[in-house]
């Protein structure tokens, strides 16, 4: 394999990890935005955000 289609595959990697942390965050600020001060409700949706996203990156 050539040098410069592996460092554009670690590269493009790399890039879909930021993505990734970056939608996650994404996720909680949305979480913590959208529940009505309720502690309870903002558990639930936090927990639903880390379902949703290990349900799409798997």
């Amino acid at each position: 394999m050539p040098t410069s289609l592996s460092v554009m595959l670690l590269t493009f990697f790399y890039y879909l990890a930021l993505l990734h942390q970056a939608s996650i965050f994404y996720g909680f600020v949305l979480a913590y935005s959208n529940a009505n001060e309720d502690p309870y409700d903002i558990q639930v949706r936090m927990v639903w955000v880390l379902f949703k996203r290990d349900l799409h990156f798997f």
